[in-house]
């Protein structure tokens, strides 16, 4: 296989075990073949305003709360067994880290430019923030209703946002990146704004985040503007390395997750372009990966021949988007069938076994491969068949 010549940095990062590939991967609610009524069980396979939505959900069959995204219920579970968690955004769109209301999972916009000030001498005099927090019932007073009280809670949660950012752009001193070069298109600004603030994780006593990151325009109808557009991810992506090696977290404290809404077709229009596809090739980068190696399996036929074929070379997905988040949910802490399940609702559509533990992914893991082969609700790794503390929540290290 090959990798573009404009994308030298993913080559570098496969050669040296720091990246892996997954192959023909994609949203799924189930196991599918072109012999199935695949277009009825997965409609609006080709819109990308629904197929975006649903790679950031993973939750097809909306199983969860709605709304509720991959990232979000993954923090959720993490809160919920006392990790301090955060989900940030760089782009402004929420949906991957937004989590279940009950758990109250703070999300955060990250900012690439100068920190825009509340106007905070009001014309009485007093601190603007002092009568925003006393109008909403934030500071003590009596009489509010619940609504009232749902109100003021979601307006102090974004004060405190507000607060809490004004904090760290004051103190921007203690978390600057001087060695970071001059971010030149927006993906190197937005990996750049998120390496200043992973920074500042220790200030906010955060331990487990997620961030969001957009490159857009892939979308190639008419065209291949594919190396133009991989330039500037090269850049962006080294230079975010290179910072994470200086902040000492390359080797085990982040993981960078390439995504999509779907794939392309193979084969070119009569524009020269490519048009929407459905499965396709992805992959994940880190220093603390068992890497060098592609997961999942590459179609050996492509036309009718193959199962997956659905014509203009565009392919039904034979690995859930599912089987990597699993893995990557037992890296960041999560363990056991309940919370695996809340995590990603369609799971169980799927062989267990086929779906991958951080021991298929990284280098060090808690998750063995074997534990796909016994039912384990609390995580200790003890089938619940002879757990004699079937609500022990995980095993201690």
């Amino acid at each position: 296989f090959g990798i573009h010549k404009d994308f030298p940095f993913l080559r570098d990062l496969y050669n040296s075990g720091d990246a892996l590939f997954f192959a023909n991967m994609g949203i799924l609610k189930q196991n599918l073949t072109r012999h199935d009524d695949y277009s009825r069980i997965m409609p609006l396979l080709g819109a990308h305003n629904h197929m975006k939505v649903e790679a950031m959900r993973v939750d097809p069959s909306k199983r969860q709360f709605a709304g509720s995204g991959l990232g979000g219920r993954m923090l959720d579970m993490l809160r919920k067994n006392g990790y301090q968690t955060a989900g940030n955004t760089v782009d402004g769109d929420m949906i991957l880290n937004k989590g279940v209301p009950y758990y109250n999972n703070p999300t955060w916009t990250v900012n690439t430019g100068t920190f825009a000030y509340f106007d905070r001498k009001s014309t009485v005099g007093v601190e603007m923030l002092d009568i925003i927090k006393d109008l909403n019932g934030l500071l003590p007073s009596d009489g509010n209703s619940k609504f009232g009280d749902t109100w003021g809670s979601r307006v102090s949660q974004t004060l405190f946002e507000y607060e809490v950012a004004r904090d760290i752009y004051e103190s921007s001193g203690d978390f600057e990146v001087p060695d970071y070069p001059n971010a030149a298109t927006t993906i190197q600004k937005e990996l750049k704004a998120v390496a200043k603030h992973m920074k500042s994780r220790t200030f906010r006593k955060v331990d487990r985040e997620f961030y969001f990151v957009k490159q857009w325009n892939y979308d190639d109808h008419a065209s291949d503007q594919l190396g133009t557009k991989l330039k500037d991810a090269n850049t962006a992506l080294t230079q975010f390395k290179d910072e994470m090696v200086r902040q000492g977290l390359w080797d085990n404290g982040v993981v960078v997750v390439m995504a999509s809404d779907f794939g392309r077709t193979l084969t070119p229009n009569a524009d020269g372009g490519s048009d929407h596809g459905w499965g396709g090739n992805y992959f994940v980068a880190g220093g603390g990966l068992n890497g060098g190696r592609i997961l999942g399996t590459y179609p050996e036929e492509f036309g009718k021949e193959s199962d997956y074929w659905t014509g203009r070379g565009a392919l039904i997905p034979s690995l859930p988007w599912d089987a990597v988040w699993q893995g990557i949910a037992n890296w960041m802490g999560v363990k056991g069938d309940a919370d695996l399940d809340f995590v990603l609702p369609s799971r169980n559509e799927f062989d267990k076994c086929k779906l991958f533990t951080d021991e298929d992914l990284f280098t060090t893991f808690t998750v063995p491969s074997a534990t796909c082969l016994i039912s384990d609700q609390d995580g200790d790794g003890v089938n619940d068949d002879v757990d004699a503390c079937p609500d022990t929540p995980y095993w201690l290290d």
